[in-house]
């Protein structure tokens, strides 16, 4: 037997409710700038760019936001991507398609999308966002239990990166935040 993490199956946020972004009508939402200075008070202790690409861009209705903020901590790491690709999954999609994802993301090199371009450039816009849990994870489906690290924010990222290594690109590593939480240790269970 072998304890692995089980994310609640509902969705039940412990953030504030303030960490939610304000919108001053349907296709204007407050910046970042205005969000971060209400709440640093309360996340001063994370990463700006790891608030600006996760709790900003999707407030309490992230399927992550059981995580309680105050007790995580984080590092910023160099990875290479093939240690990327082979120890991060994600807890509702792990099927990877290298041939089509580097198609969608090049298209046909018309209109690339923005993390094509980056990754192309040699190295992602934005870090992804990992959260460590050692032993491993249960996704929707499985246990993942030789994958130490779950995806919280960069899908995409991911998925073009796969493509990359799958075509055998030689990729410099690559910078990835990875979250610590001490409170994800009483939601671990016994698997088979």
């Amino acid at each position: 037997m072998r304890r692995i993490f089980v994310p609640p199956v509902e969705r039940v946020s412990v953030w504030n409710s303030t960490l939610k972004a304000k919108e001053h009508s349907r296709f204007d939402l407050e910046s970042f700038d205005s969000w971060w200075k209400r709440n640093y008070a309360i996340i001063s202790h994370l990463n700006k760019e790891i608030c600006e690409q996760w709790i900003y861009k999707y407030g309490p209705d992230h399927p992550h936001s059981y995580l309680e903020l105050d007790k995580v901590s984080w590092t910023q790491e160099m990875w290479t991507p093939e240690h990327f690709v082979q120890s991060v999954r994600s807890a509702t999609d792990n099927r990877l398609a290298p041939e089509f994802d580097y198609e969608v993301f090049n298209r046909d090199g018309f209109n690339t999308h923005p993390t094509a371009t980056a990754l192309n450039l040699g190295s992602w816009d934005f870090a992804p966002i990992v959260l460590y849990t050692p032993g491993g994870f249960l996704d929707r489906y499985r246990a993942m239990q030789n994958y130490e690290y779950l995806l919280i924010e960069g899908h995409q990222r991911r998925r073009y990166l796969n493509a990359l290594v799958a075509q055998g690109q030689q990729l410099s590593e690559q910078r990835v935040f990875v979250l610590i939480s001490p409170d994800i240790l009483d939601k671990y269970q016994e698997v088979i």
